[in-house]
């Protein structure tokens, strides 16, 4: 789900977690067993729903991560070993998998067909990403009402606000092992767009003007 932690830039899950929605995100998870997590891009969805599993990592569920792009297109062939209870559908920026009513009609037929499979429904648990901005949104055809979304409960994802990102900035400035100076890491965080790549990009990019300044 993120980057190579070894890349030479700062990975996303080198960025220590700023949690905004775990409150929201447990209750979901023992009430409710399907979540869906909108956001703008960028703000920390994948993150938010990582930590959501690792949070309950204790249970020993067995994640079952769909691929990029992938069609669905039930029944699928599982493999004999495949547990039958526990399971987890996750669907990262699940609109990848939509894009008109008869693919939600078949993301909520794959989901059924886990559940058969593990014959009793609770066993089964479902976690979605979604893009809030309308070109990712609209993909779903989203309605509370219809059969293939009543069951989520839909948790939004707010922006990262200054005190959070000025935070982050501090929690990278110690990582890195570098001084920022107050003014600039407010500055920062204040300009911030309330995404982690714009926060991390800002931060890099300082970085490499500092390093410059003083011949690194």
């Amino acid at each position: 789900l993120f980057p190579d932690p070894t890349a030479p830039l700062l990975p996303d899950r080198s960025i220590r977690f700023f949690p905004r929605i775990a409150d929201e995100l447990d209750a979901a998870w023992r009430l409710r067993g399907r979540v869906l997590v909108r956001g703008r891009s960028k703000t920390g969805k994948t993150r938010e729903v990582v930590e959501l599993l690792r949070r309950w990592w204790y249970t020993g569920p067995t994640v079952l991560l769909a691929k990029n792009h992938v069609g669905l297109y039930p029944p699928y062939k599982v493999p004999a070993t495949l547990p039958v209870r526990n399971l987890v559908l996750l669907f990262d920026d699940v609109d990848r998998y939509c894009g008109d009513a008869d693919a939600v009609r078949r993301l909520d037929q794959t989901i059924d067909f886990f559940a058969d499979l593990c014959h009793d429904p609770e066993e089964l648990r479902v976690i979605a990403t979604a893009r809030q901005e309308p070109e990712f949104w609209n993909e779903l055809h989203y309605d509370e009402s219809d059969p293939s979304w009543d069951e989520f409960e839909l948790v939004s994802l707010p922006a990262l606000p200054p005190d959070g990102a000025r935070r982050l900035i501090d929690h990278l400035a110690q990582d890195c092992d570098i001084a920022v100076d107050p003014a600039v890491a407010e500055e920062l965080a204040t300009k911030n767009d309330g995404t982690f790549l714009n926060l991390a990009l800002s931060f890099r990019g300082w970085r490499n003007r500092r390093q410059a300044a003083i011949g690194l």
